[in-house]
């Protein structure tokens, strides 16, 4: 999915939400505390990160953080 979608960078793939949700989780941030910081519910993070997971093509934080820092440079 990500190989054949035009852009050069990965979190262009994410949504304005998935990415603020993104940038919590890379933090090290609970899925309670971003609940509590963002006003969703629990549940509604962890769907995020799921979706945010399934469209980057990964299956954990230290992925994404490494895929979010390369976007940076």
């Amino acid at each position: 999915m990500i190989d054949n979608y035009k852009t050069s960078k990965k979190r262009d793939l994410l949504m304005p939400r998935q990415n603020e949700i993104a940038r919590y989780l890379i933090q090290g941030l609970s899925t309670s505390f971003i609940a509590k910081k963002t006003g969703l519910h629990i549940s509604t993070i962890s769907t995020f990160k799921s979706a945010i997971f399934q469209k980057l093509g990964i299956d954990n934080v230290l992925k994404l953080k490494q895929i979010l820092e390369a976007d940076e440079n």
